[in-house]
């Protein structure tokens, strides 16, 4: 899955909105943690990411390191 907001409708809250309703829906399905990947260029995303309370990580799942890639993980609850 892809989050993507346009450029001409960034700093309205949009991205903050889906990012709560997608951990939202991952509390309702009783995970614990939300992990994501991005590109190291995507610097207004990881600026969220990391406002919204994730942090970087090592690779998860079947991902391995990546100079390209930036991993990071959320708790969603104790």
């Amino acid at each position: 899955m892809r989050v993507y907001v346009p450029s001409n409708q960034r700093g309205k809250g949009i991205a903050q909105a889906i990012m709560k309703e997608l951990e939202s829906y991952l509390v309702k399905q009783a995970a614990t943690y939300a992990r994501l990947e991005t590109g190291i260029h995507q610097k207004e995303a990881i600026q969220l990411y990391e406002k919204l309370g994730y942090y970087r990580i090592v690779p998860f799942g079947e991902y391995t390191e990546d100079p390209l890639s930036v991993f990071l993980e959320k708790k969603l609850c104790d």
